[in-house]
């Protein structure tokens, strides 16, 4: 039992430490800035839990348990590694947070009943909220829930879902959106208006506004069926306000027939960001949680032009934020870690995923990203992490990299590489099966071998002459005998051209 134990020790020491040698420089290590009792303290919804000010200052908003009571909780920082105590806002839950260009701080939540959708801000970078909280939601209902709020250039704008009960045995739902000017916090809320289609159950809504607080148009995404029945068909779609003029768009869905037919009609939980101009970028899981998809467009008065869509097979959580000179940030769930990856649109490129959560804790549900213009070149995620309460709520710092080379063309697949390269297998750690891609700049002998630590050949994968172009190779973690190798560490080894490669590859069973 004890050498079980020791070798187990092992095992997890070489993998914790293959997770940090595999961090690119450009992250800082993982922080954690708070604990909780809740299993959902940074989601379930896209509502935005951190932002960061002028100065670099980040601030997260978090839900925890108190007397069984849900409460909404605040912590900041000054510079990601020293995080002040929280501080109990409110009693509530599913919180999103805004910040305006002169670094006031907004935050609205829903009542812990979900009687009502209420607002406060902060003029002192959360050292204080004004009191008291106003309900915005005004609207009678059973439940009001999943709040998310925008700074704009001239007011502050929040949706949130609506749930009515026309019987006892059947309720929809449907999308509410307010607004205020921002000199006018104290006197006016707009009255809400429904802005989904009525005859649908509406839900998860996210909103975002350009990064730079310019004038143009507030974009909102949501989720639509025909019925509470998750399972009838699922749409995503999307709905624009000009600022200025406070004039709606039609709403327009976000699946085309192809689209549709790819996602198999249960898109769901969908997120959106915008960059400089109007370039857009909206992500969504599936009910079935086995894939996800990106969908990236520059929006022309009602037009979608140039639109990119990229579908992942991983579980729905993700959220995406800060599209900057055509590049997007995404993070999201799978197999219970948090990943992140850019998308370079031009070119449809999509960096090659590098977790980002600790590989022995479990991770289930959305993290949240951080973006706007303040500090463009970094991307701020704060995810929850653990299998018991109390939870972890994590923090963790990317640098972002315009010329990000180890990516994967996703298009004009005729234009071959022109660099030798064996990139990171995906996934990693892996259980049952990884893929490992290499590029080959000219025609070769390959050899692709697996290795242990000690040096010993276990697989040739691959041993043949191969042209110049992109692979993608898999693995089952069987050895040349094909018997399945143990839990550990193992070096993938590329020959090619007088020069070798060589990656570290972890098998978990």
């Amino acid at each position: 039992m004890k050498n079980k134990l020791f070798i187990s020790g092992i095992i997890l020491t070489m993998l914790l430490l293959l997770n940090i040698l595999a961090i690119p420089q450009s992250m800082n290590p993982a922080v954690t800035i708070a604990t909780s009792n809740h299993p959902l303290a940074t989601a379930y919804n896209n509502g935005r839990r951190m932002v960061r000010d002028s100065q670099d200052h980040r601030y997260v908003v978090y839900q925890d348990l108190r007397s069984d009571l849900p409460i909404i909780c605040f912590v900041h920082s000054a510079d990601g590694k020293i995080w002040s105590p929280p501080d109990t806002v409110a009693e509530g839950a599913f919180p999103s947070l805004a910040i305006d260009q002169t670094n006031r701080l907004f935050l609205v939540w829903q009542a812990a009943d979900t009687s009502g959708i209420y607002l406060t801000y902060s003029n002192d970078s959360g050292m204080s909220w004004k009191t008291p909280y106003r309900e915005i939601s005004q609207v009678s209902a059973e439940r009001s829930q999943f709040p998310v709020i925008e700074a704009g250039q001239r007011r502050i704008h929040i949706a949130w879902q609506q749930d009515f009960c026309l019987q006892p045995w059947r309720c929809v739902a449907e999308i509410f959106y307010t607004c205020t000017d921002l000199d006018q916090l104290e006197s006016r809320i707009a009255k809400p208006v429904n802005i989904s289609r009525s005859e649908y159950h509406s839900q998860f809504p996210s909103i975002a506004h350009n990064l730079a607080f310019e004038e143009g148009n507030l974009h909102l995404v949501w989720y639509d069926s025909t019925s509470t029945d998750s399972s009838i068909i699922a749409t995503i779609w999307y709905r624009a306000i000009d600022e200025t003029l406070a004039v709606w768009q039609p709403p327009l869905s976000l699946l085309p027939s192809l689209l549709s037919e790819n996602c198999g009609g249960d898109c769901v939980h969908p997120a959106v960001s915008v960059g400089y101009g109007d370039f857009a970028h909206v992500v969504w899981g599936t009910l079935k949680q086995d894939r996800f998809f990106s969908y990236y467009f520059e929006i022309a008065g009602l037009q979608f032009l140039n639109p990119y869509v990229f579908q992942m097979d991983a579980d729905p959580f993700i959220c995406v934020d800060d599209v900057y000179i055509q590049t997007s940030s995404m993070v999201w769930t799978d197999k219970d870690q948090v990943f992140y990856s850019q998308i370079f649109f031009p070119q449809n490129y999509l960096t090659f995923p590098v977790i980002l959560s600790d590989v022995a804790q479990s991770t289930k549900f959305h993290p949240g990203v951080c973006y706007k213009h303040f500090n463009r070149d970094s991307l701020d995620v704060v995810w929850t992490e653990g299998n018991s309460p109390p939870y972890k709520i994590m923090y963790r710092r990317v640098k972002k990299n315009y010329s990000y080379q180890q990516v994967e063309r996703k298009e004009s697949e005729n234009q071959l590489p022109q660099k030798l390269i064996l990139k990171q297998n995906y996934p990693n750690p892996f259980n049952s099966a990884t893929t490992i891609r290499y590029d080959l700049s000219k025609a070769c002998f390959v050899t692709l071998e697996i290795y242990n630590l000690l040096g010993q050949k276990l697989r040739t994968v691959v041993a043949e002459d191969q042209k110049q172009g992109e692979y993608q190779i898999n693995w089952n973690g069987h050895n040349d005998n094909g018997n399945l190798l143990p839990s550990g560490i193992y070096l993938c080894q590329l020959k090619a051209d007088h020069q070798i490669f060589v990656r570290k590859i972890a098998l978990i069973k």
